[in-house]
């Protein structure tokens, strides 16, 4: 029973695991916009659903996953894994770290409430429910150190570089086919000062770390993948009854990363309050969260499967 209840928790947070490298996505001078961005003023902040409506028995369970950092104050991976119970299909919806909440917190930025005062992962997850009109019915948390150390534990993540990444100096990786430690991982999804797109260059890159690092996941196979969570386990949390896990974890694994599809939250940045945040496009992501992340049967296209 030991081994089936890890590996049925590994399912489900094999998708934390694969992210939260992405934790240090801040540049290290601090919290500045990509290129200049003209001031605005303050929009509307949107309403918030009825509290007292029950939660649609849809057929899915809505997992958030996010990656704390090493302060414990930010939550610079912030993600929604949306798991169909009867097919195991998941699909995954990045938000971005800088999306705008209002007067929630200073900087108006997502990735702060979890370390206010009164925040923590209820209040991220109250933020999240209403930014996407959709249950959160879980959560798992997973440490920068506990990722590093699996990355590493599972022999790196192969991915190949478009361009090279010269994060900082002796921090450099080539173009090309690269196995990538946990350390370098972290440059990787770091690095934004070179792409024309500025953070959004820096999102795409990290979708395509994630789908290499699912891939490479499923690649080593599940005694090897639950080897490395078992060696990490103190760096996961998660308020998913142990059950559940078993259950949909294992459907997650066996269904493979062909099941697993990646998605992002639309929208541009702007500049509030004197920060660079990101407002999301509501129209566009309304559309997306209809196609992707209601009960409704998948389109062609995600059978198939975003991972590749």
């Amino acid at each position: 029973m030991k081994g089936w209840s890890t590996g049925g928790k590994l399912g489900l947070v094999i998708l934390a695991a694969a992210g939260v490298v992405l934790l240090y996505g801040l540049l290290p001078q601090g919290e500045q916009p990509a290129a200049p961005l003209e001031e605005e003023a303050l929009p509307e902040e949107p309403a918030a659903p009825d509290p007292s409506a029950p939660p649609p028995d849809d057929g899915r369970v809505n997992l958030l996953v996010c990656g704390v950092d090493e302060t414990r104050y930010l939550t610079d991976v912030i993600m929604l894994a949306s798991l169909e119970e009867e097919s195991g299909r998941v699909s995954v919806l990045q938000i971005p770290r800088d999306t705008y909440v209002g007067s929630q917190v200073p900087t108006g930025k997502l990735n702060a409430v979890y370390g206010q005062k009164d925040g923590g992962i209820q209040a991220l997850e109250k933020l999240v429910r209403e930014l996407l009109g959709l249950p959160v019915d879980y959560y798992v948390t997973v440490t920068l150190e506990g990722v590093r150390s699996i990355v590493d534990d599972l022999g790196g993540i192969p991915m190949t570089l478009e361009e090279p990444i010269d994060y900082l100096p002796g921090k450099y990786l080539a173009a090309g086919e690269q196995v990538l430690t946990g350390q370098q991982a972290e440059w990787l999804v770091r690095y934004r000062e070179g792409y024309a797109t500025g953070d959004i260059g820096r999102l795409e890159v990290q979708q395509a770390f994630l789908k290499a690092a699912v891939q490479a996941v499923y690649a080593k196979g599940r005694a090897e993948a639950i080897a490395a969570l078992v060696r990490n386990y103190s760096q996961v949390e998660t308020d998913m009854p142990l059950l559940t896990m078993i259950s949909l974890g294992g459907k997650v694994f066996d269904r493979g990363a062909e099941g697993i599809s990646f998605y992002r939250v639309p929208g541009e940045g702007r500049m509030i309050g004197g920060y660079a945040v990101y407002l999301p496009d509501q129209e566009a992501l309304r559309e997306l969260l209809d196609l992707y992340f209601d009960a409704v049967p998948p389109r062609e296209d995600q059978e198939k499967g975003a991972v590749s």
